[in-house]
C-alpha cells in the first residue's frame, strides 16, 4: 500500500484546501466590481469592503499555511509510492504540485504588494494591518492586482487538475494514492 503523508502535512493541505475555497470566491465576487460600486457596498453590513476584508485575510492565512506546508515537506520528505506510478503520471503530478506550491505562495504575495501599492495601511490579516510592501502607486497597483487575478484563476485550474487527479486514481485506478493525504485505507 502506498504510504501516507504525516500528519501534520495533511493537516496543512486541508487548511490551505479550506482557506483557498474561502478566498477563491470572494476574490471572483470582487474581481470586476468597479470603485463605485466597491465604495457604494462599504458601510454597513455586510458589503464588499468586507468582501476584500476577509479576502486578503485569508490570503495572508494562505501564505503562512503554505510556508509551513513547504517547511514541513522539506523536514518530512513524502511517503513512497508502493506500487510506484508510472512515469509519465509522476512525472504530470510534480509539475503540478510544484505550480502549485509555487502559485500559492506567490499569489498572495502578488495581493500583498497590490494593496500595498494602493496605499498605506490597506493590507489587513483578521484586523491586523500588515506592513506595506512598497510605497503607494495606484497605477501599478492595478497591473500588480490584474496579475494576482491571473495568477488565482491559473491556481483554480491546477486545482481542477489536482482533483481530476485524484478522481482518477481513486476512483479509476484504485491504486491508494489519494490515501496518501486522506489517511484512508487502501480503496481497492
Amino acid at each position: 500500500m502506498t504510504g501516507v503523508y504525516h500528519p501534520a502535512q495533511r493537516a496543512l493541505h486541508w487548511a490551505v484546501a479550506a482557506t483557498v475555497a474561502l478566498a477563491a470566491p470572494l476574490g471572483i465576487a470582487i474581481a470586476d466590481m468597479s470603485d463605485a460600486e466597491v465604495r457604494s457596498l462599504t458601510g454597513g453590513g455586510l458589503g464588499i469592503g468586507d468582501f476584500y476584508w476577509w479576502h486578503k485575510s485569508f490570503g495572508f492565512l494562505v501564505l503562512t499555511l503554505m510556508l509551513v506546508r513547504i517547511a514541513a515537506r522539506l523536514r518530512l520528505g513524502a511517503p513512497p509510492y508502493d506500487p510506484p506510478m508510472a512515469k509519465r503520471e509522476r512525472i504530470a503530478s510534480h509539475i503540478v504540485h510544484r505550480l502549485m506550491y509555487l502559485l500559492l505562495v506567490a499569489l498572495p504575495m502578488l495581493g500583498w504588494i497590490g494593496t500595498s501599492l494602493y496605499g498605506p495601511g490597506v493590507a489587513n490579516f483578521f484586523g491586523l494591518t500588515m506592513p506595506d510592501l512598497v510605497s503607494k502607486n495606484r497605477e501599478a497597483s492595478k497591473l500588480v492586482l490584474d496579475i494576482h487575478g491571473i495568477v488565482g484563476m491559473t491556481v483554480l485550474w491546477l486545482i481542477a487538475l489536482h482533483l481530476c487527479g485524484a478522481a482518477f486514481h481513486g476512483l479509476w485506478k484504485r491504486d491508494g494514492v489519494v490515501q496518501r493525504m486522506t489517511g484512508g485505507g487502501r480503496d481497492g
